[in-house]
């Protein structure tokens, strides 16, 4: 996915969260507020290129949009396959990811190359941070 997943971490990089590798398949989920590589304040003071939300649909970051066409979990790892809307020319790009939960409810990502890693920061439930622009708000 190249440059896709590279916008899907630094504008995505998604608070309801709670996982373990004991719970059921069902309630496996990484719905929430995160900020890429820094610690998610929740004040809405955090970077909006940095914040991203994670439904259990799609992916809101700087980048865009990005869609789960496939997503497969393994314990505390969801591996998902995007269609990611965004980039020069609103280019589609498709792309396998993994988010693996930490101990601490942050998310580790890397793209299916392992050529990016990051660190998704888990904002505090409470006040939205302001949204994250969107490919649209962001030409």
């Amino acid at each position: 996915m190249g440059y896709g997943v590279h916008g899907v971490v630094a504008a995505a990089l998604a608070g309801a969260f709670v996982c373990s590798p004991t719970r059921a398949a069902d309630d496996f989920s990484i719905v929430g507020v995160y900020v890429q590589n820094m610690a998610c304040k929740g004040d809405g003071t955090d970077p909006a290129a940095k914040i991203v939300r994670i439904t259990e649909t799609d992916i809101h970051s700087s980048f865009g949009v990005c869609k789960f066409v496939k997503k497969e979990h393994r314990g505390n790892t969801l591996a998902a396959q995007m269609s990611c809307e965004g980039g020069a020319g609103g280019t589609v790009l498709l792309g396998d990811v993994r988010f693996t939960v930490r101990d601490d409810k942050n998310i580790d990502f890397v793209d299916q190359d392992n050529t990016y890693r990051s660190v998704l920061y888990r904002c505090p439930q409470g006040p939205i941070p302001h949204p994250a622009p969107t490919a649209a708000s962001s030409r």
